[in-house]
């Protein structure tokens, strides 16, 4: 991890990396998903690779672009045919996000493409994935629509993030967003303020697990510094300064920022951030280094919350909702009744609190 590091920052010697080092660092890359950014830091830094290594890099490189223009070719076809019946489409991540934050399209993996349009347009963009040979695959119910066709996947959003984990101002959103020309076609993207927010939001999503959930928030930190007013109703506005606190926190472990989130955090509940901050980072570098660390994203919304009466609300709509996993688990036997789809939720949360030793619903959520 620490030869990783040395080549994504800024100002190390990475020259002094010793071989096995640097294959070290190209497997923790592919880990944590950044190695299209560590392979160009690696070219930028202009020093002789050991020829093995460099054959090792050059075949990664054919291999990421023939994928970015795959991807890039798939978002324009999509775009073009979106664009034909006048729907407006927000691109999310992917190759248009590492066009504007990484600097190339090619510098940042992609696994599938996020769209977001408006809830009212679903219908007529369904119709246009049916046209373009798509099939409908599981939902995510309340944020988005899978589609898939071949090796291609599309997460159709007609929601950032699920109301009752951050409540977003979807008018707000598309009104706040920046027309763009991607590919050759038209589109739009979040703006800056918006996409940071959802950059920090996905990250918590994710438990920040993975090295390329903070590099996005550093990369978007360092290209616009302190946000503006976000897309967020009012009933969550104070859970905001939280949310991007900790972005900041994981931000500051992988780069020396200059600027701030100056928020409106008093020094208890800042103090409490950087220690899960801390705690987060600090899981990059165990030798049991794992995926999940947080045992569940639920965690980090629910400890994340201003006050205890929040984490209260929180915590019963946890209990009370199902998950893909419930439902999965529940279609499996053949259970259609929502009132037991309810119960195996339960069932579930108090088996993993007994299997990690008793640790609480707070960790098994």
């Amino acid at each position: 991890m620490e030869a990783l590091l040395s080549v994504l920052r800024e100002g190390e010697d990475v020259s002094t990396l010793l071989p096995v080092q640097l294959q070290e660092a190209f497997d923790r890359a592919e880990l944590e998903r950044v190695l299209p950014f560590f392979l160009f830091k690696l070219r930028s830094a202009d020093f002789a690779l050991p020829q093995e290594f460099d054959l090792r890099c050059a075949a990664a490189e054919r291999e990421i672009t023939i994928s970015n223009f795959w991807w890039t070719s798939q978002v324009k076809a999509i775009l073009q045919a979106l664009a034909a019946e006048f729907l407006p489409v927000i691109l999310l991540k992917g190759t248009s996000m590492a066009e504007r934050l990484y600097g190339g399209t090619n510098l940042r993996t992609s696994r599938d493409i996020d769209l977001l349009v408006r809830h009212r347009d679903l219908a007529i963009a369904g119709d246009v994935f049916t046209a373009l040979g798509f099939i409908r695959g599981i939902d995510d119910e309340g944020r988005h629509q899978t589609w898939i066709r071949g090796a291609t996947m599309v997460e159709l959003h007609f929601d950032l993030i699920c109301q009752e984990d951050l409540c977003i101002d979807l008018d707000r959103i598309f009104a706040n967003s920046t027309p763009v020309t991607f590919a050759g076609q038209p589109a739009y993207v979040l703006s800056p303020s918006d996409e940071l927010l959802f950059l920090c939001v996905h990250g918590i999503k994710h438990s920040y697990e993975q090295l390329c959930y903070i590099l996005d928030v550093a990369l978007a930190i360092e290209k616009w510094g302190t946000p503006s007013a976000c897309a967020v109703r009012a009933g969550d506005i104070e859970f905001v300064a939280p949310i991007l606190e900790l972005g900041y926190a994981m931000a500051r472990k992988l780069y020396s920022l200059e600027t701030s989130a100056e928020l409106s955090l008093n020094s208890k509940a800042a103090i409490r951030i950087d220690r899960i901050a801390e705690s987060l980072w600090s899981r990059f570098f165990e030798s049991s280094n794992t995926q999940n660390f947080w045992c569940s994203p639920r965690r980090l919304f629910f400890i994340l919350r201003p006050t205890r009466v929040a984490q209260v609300r929180y915590l019963l709509y946890v209990l009370g909702a199902n998950s893909s996993e419930d439902r999965a688990l529940a279609a499996r036997f053949h259970i259609e009744n929502q009132w037991l789809i309810a119960c195996i939720r339960k069932l579930r949360l108090v088996f993993k609190s007994v299997r990690r030793g008793g640790v609480g619903l707070s960790k098994a959520l």
